[in-house]
């Protein structure tokens, strides 16, 4: 069987999160809400192309990005919002 490394799979747990977040916010017509989702996108593909902020490719900028709207999804359950 495969050593699962926990970091990849955090990481994937998050992204998915942050995928299924972005496509409720289109869905729901929150599009200031998606706006913010699509910046982030954005900005998260062009910092792995410039290779700020320790980001090597564009691959991980779009997962880093995505993951973090996972993230905050998640904190904002958590907080109870």
């Amino acid at each position: 069987m495969n050593n699962i490394d926990l970091t990849q799979f955090a990481m994937a747990i998050f992204v998915i999160i942050g995928l299924v977040n972005g496509i409720n916010l289109a869905m729901e017509k929150d599009w200031k809400a998606f706006g913010k989702f699509s910046i982030a996108v954005v900005a998260g593909a062009v910092f792995g192309y410039l290779g700020w902020f320790g980001i090597p490719s564009v691959e991980m900028g779009l997962a880093v990005a995505i993951s973090s709207s996972g993230v905050f999804k998640v904190a904002q359950k958590i907080g109870g919002e």
